[in-house]
């Protein structure tokens, strides 16, 4: 498995696994270059092709045996079918009139040739293209569902998570169209920016109460016990945000339970997570 030399990851890490036969069923895009596909100038132009050129023609790099088992290819007619750049050359599989492959070959072409040869040539030209499945397998680990043999760019377009809050008790929430109302914890549901979210109330459909979205909501667990400490700075903030679970007893961190981080925590003390680990509940 060759390494992914140029990737572009965003809260996420890949585990590749190879595997055989994984391209058998050939490229998931083929596109055929027209001559109305080329910019005029390229008739004139002997400046060696870039992969920029390619890619704007709707080229993206495949395996050969990938290539190779494309079953499009035109019957009767000559077909080139390009499936990797390297440098100035790209490389090409040769379909004959019968729609058999060839061994891959590798040429160099200038604008000018690619415009000559699709415009009067005798032969047809393709790109081609694979869509190459990501599996997620935990929080931060996706697998490929394939393992190109060439450099592959990653760019993975990140979802903020939000948090529903203040939902009435007896509120059905449909997310994307499936019932989640199991998975609210209190009065919140986790969601992403991009989740569409239906409200059914209890009984009178009329009644409307307040729902609001939170950015960044962020937790932390305490000798097992949970806090939402979105935006908070000091444990006065955390109290606010958490009733009923720690309370503020005339200035200091109080209840049945209270946090304690060697003499005592104030309600006025920063919330530090560097100190998370000095963090304890215990009976006071």
């Amino acid at each position: 498995m060759k390494s992914l030399r140029k990737s572009i990851l965003t809260l996420l890490a890949l585990t590749l696994f190879g595997g055989a036969g994984a391209w058998a069923q050939g490229p998931t895009q083929v596109t055929e270059i027209t001559t109305d596909m080329l910019p005029a100038s390229w008739a004139t132009d002997d400046n060696d092709l870039t992969l920029a050129d390619l890619q704007a023609l709707g080229f993206e790099a495949v395996d050969a045996s990938v290539a190779q088992a494309w079953t499009g290819a035109p019957q009767g007619e000559y077909s080139v079918l390009i499936y990797g750049f390297d440098a100035t050359y790209f490389t090409y599989i040769l379909f004959d009139d019968n729609g058999h492959a060839n061994l891959p070959s590798h040429t160099g072409y200038s604008k000018r040739g690619l415009y000559e040869n699709v415009a009067y040539g005798n032969k047809h030209f393709f790109t081609a293209a694979q869509e190459i499945e990501l599996t997620k397998e935990g929080a931060n680990q996706w697998t490929l569902g394939q393992t190109p043999d060439y450099d592959l760019e990653l760019q993975v377009e990140y979802y903020e998570a939000h948090a529903l809050k203040n939902i009435p008790a007896g509120w059905t929430v449909m997310v994307n169209g499936v019932d989640k109302t199991s998975a609210i914890d209190h009065d919140s549901l986790m969601i992403t920016e991009t989740d569409s979210v239906t409200l059914i109330p209890a009984g009178n459909p009329r009644r409307v109460k307040s729902v609001t979205l939170e950015d960044d909501v962020v937790r932390v667990v305490i000798d097992g016990i949970t806090l939402d400490i979105t935006g908070c700075t000091t444990w006065a903030d955390i109290i606010a945000r958490n009733p009923g679970v720690i309370e503020d007893d005339e200035g200091w961190i109080s209840s049945e339970r209270g946090f304690l981080n060697g003499g005592g925590v104030s309600t006025s003390d920063p919330y530090d997570p560097a100190q998370q680990s000095n963090y304890k509940w215990e009976l006071i």
